[in-house]
Order: C-alpha cells, then structure tokens, then sequence
C-alpha cells in the first residue's frame, strides 16, 4: 500500500503470448520504416522473447541483475517476456494534424495481476527514441508491465508527408502521452485498478508531471464514477529539467553522454537513440517557456515522487527550471531523493547501474 496522505489515497486504490512486431514487413505495413541496424539487432536479441514463461513453484526464474539489452549479455528474463508493438493514433488538442506512434509494451497482464503490482509508463527527453531507455527494461523482472514509446518524430515514429509541418510543444507532448497511455493501458490507469506509474527522464518529466496535474484536475468530475477516474501511482523522475540552457540543445550527446560512458565507445542503444532523435523537437520542447506550471496548485495534488539524480551530473538546467520543478514538487505528497551513481544527465545507461534500478523498484513497491 502506498505510503501517502488521505487526499492521494482516495483517488487510488490499492500475459498472453505475443510476436515480436519489430520486423521490417510489420513496420512498413504500419507506415514505419526505422534503422535497418535497429530491427536486426533487436529481432536477433528478442526472437526468442515470444516463447511461454517457465515457471519454477510459480516463479519465473530470473538472473539477479539484468542490464536488459544494451550491449550487454541477453538476459534470461527475456527469453520468457511477451513483448507487443503498436502503433497509436495522437488526436492534438491544439488544432495540429493527427499523429501516429509507435509503442512497445513489455510484460503480460496476467503476470502483473499475480505479482500485485502495476504498468510503469517511460517518458523520454525531448526528440529521443525509446532506445536509449533500454536498459530500464531490467524492471521487467518484476513482473510488471512495461511501456515505452518513440516521440513523435523520432525512432520509429517517423512524420507522414501530411505531417511534415508539424510543430513541436510541450501540449503536443502531453497529448501524446495521454493517448499512448489510455490506448494500451486503458484498464490499468482507472482508479479500480490501482492505477500506473510514470518515470521520465529529462524534459520529460516536465510533459509527465503536467500530465498528471491535468489528471488531478479531473478528479472532480461528477459525470464519471470515482472508481473510473485515472490514476497515477507515483512518478519516478531521472535528472529532471523543465528546459535547457542553448549549448545542450545544440547537442543532444550532451544529455546521454559523458560519465562513465565517455572514456568507453558509447553504448549500443544510446548509438541507436542519436542516430534517430529529433533535434528539432529537442530543440523546441527544450526551450519552451509555457507551459509554466500552475501556480494556484494545492500541497497534495500530485502522487509520491522519486527524484533520481546523477552525483556527477553538471548543472545543465537554468534557474528558471529549477524554479519551476520546485513548484511542481511541492504539489506532491511526498517526494524522495536519491543520488546515484551514474553517467551525468543520463545515469540509467551507466553499465553499473544496479543502484538506480533498486531504488526504483523500492519506490514503486513501498
């Protein structure tokens, strides 16, 4: 049960097989072509991925520590994980064309219902891909399901020719993240099934607390039962930053290079992530001034938050932005901190990053 105040806990009470989509034919039937060197390597390291869990007294058999994909061994988790690919349809809210998404979702409901714990949703930096988010599939090995995206633009999430115009923004991010949510976790965000959890990284934490305000604010609608109002558990937030100064968004190496990583060739996914961000998203989200948070937020509005930070991360946020993320802190009901060891800006992708997925998951299960 989650440890927080009484205006939280009132909102939020307390896996079929499927084929991996990551193939060429998938994606372009789907209006996708992606990097060749990314499909192949992933449909070589998952092809196994589709295969029936094997279960020892009802457990799934699973190494201790997995640095899930990323240049490193394949685990053995992965073998016996469904993992199903997507593509969602964003609808703006702001007068832009339809969008189209291109989601992964890790894990199998029915593993998750048994092991009594919820979906975890990533939100990444501005204009990057999933991949370089993948070593936090390692949280897999909880049983819980898993959902990542690419931003529009990025990844595999590539712009029709109608789109070509598109503006990039931070609503334009929200609606993105609310329409990836409800489409492949729909049932899970209602209040009656205890909700989902957010972890964002970067400028994304900035689209994924606005998000859950936004929710917040819906609490009070009287045309919708309380059981099925949506729910957010808690965030988990890694190097926070509501924008950045110019020279980062100059480049975009800056947020998942350095550390550890710097003196080595960079890791296979972060290669992958560069080689397919959008620098003009990273540029524009990066930069925005609005939306500002909202000022007249009441203590208690958002849920139990986990600020992840790097020992070694530079200062690469303004004054500004540590303002506003410290506005939106104080709105939730209780926020934790925790220095990690890590790669700068990006500490999850340091090969020796046992101790930030095992404050992640103490977050999420407290």
């Amino acid at each position: 049960a989650l440890r927080v105040m009484p205006t939280f806990a009132m909102r939020c009470s307390p896996a079929a097989r499927s084929r991996l989509a990551m193939t060429t034919d998938k994606r372009e039937a789907s209006g996708f072509s992606g990097e060749a060197n990314a499909i192949t390597r992933r449909t070589a390291m998952r092809g196994a991925a589709t295969l029936a869990a094997v279960t020892f007294g009802g457990a799934l058999v699973v190494p201790q520590v997995s640095h899930a994909f990323c240049d490193e061994p394949d685990p053995l988790w992965a073998h016996y994980v469904s993992v199903n690919d997507q593509v969602v349809r964003v609808k703006s809210t702001i007068g832009q064309p339809s969008t189209k998404v291109f989601t992964r979702l890790i894990g199998s409901r029915r593993e998750q219902k048994r092991a009594k714990v919820h979906p975890v949703v990533f939100v990444p930096d501005a204009g990057f891909p999933m991949e370089y988010l993948e070593p936090l599939q390692a949280l897999a090995e909880s049983q819980r399901q898993l959902l990542f995206y690419d931003p529009c633009g990025s990844g595999a999430s590539k712009l029709s020719p109608e789109n070509a115009t598109q503006t990039y923004s931070v609503q334009a991010s929200i609606d993105e993240l609310d329409a990836v949510v409800r489409s492949r976790l729909g049932p899970d965000l209602a209040r009656k099934s205890g909700g989902i959890h957010i972890w964002a990284h970067g400028t994304g934490a900035r689209v994924a607390l606005l998000w859950a305000h936004a929710l917040g604010a819906s609490q009070s609608r009287p045309d919708v039962k309380l059981d099925d109002l949506p729910c957010v558990r808690s965030l988990v937030l890694e190097s926070p930053a509501w924008s950045y100064p110019d020279f980062v968004l100059e480049t975009p190496a800056n947020l998942i290079g350095g550390g550890s990583i710097a003196s080595e060739k960079l890791r296979a996914c972060a290669v992958e992530a560069l080689s397919a961000a959008n620098p003009a998203a990273l540029k524009a989200i990066g930069s925005a001034r609005l939306p500002q948070w909202p000022v007249n937020t009441q203590p208690g509005t958002l849920p139990p938050v986990l600020v992840l930070e790097s020992i070694r991360d530079e200062s690469i946020d303004s004054p500004e932005s540590r303002q506003q993320l410290e506005m939106a802190l104080r709105s939730s009901v209780k926020v934790e901190r925790v220095s990690v060891q890590g790669a700068n800006h990006a500490p999850h992708l340091d090969r020796n990053n046992e101790q930030l997925l095992r404050a992640t998951v103490d977050f999420l299960d407290g």
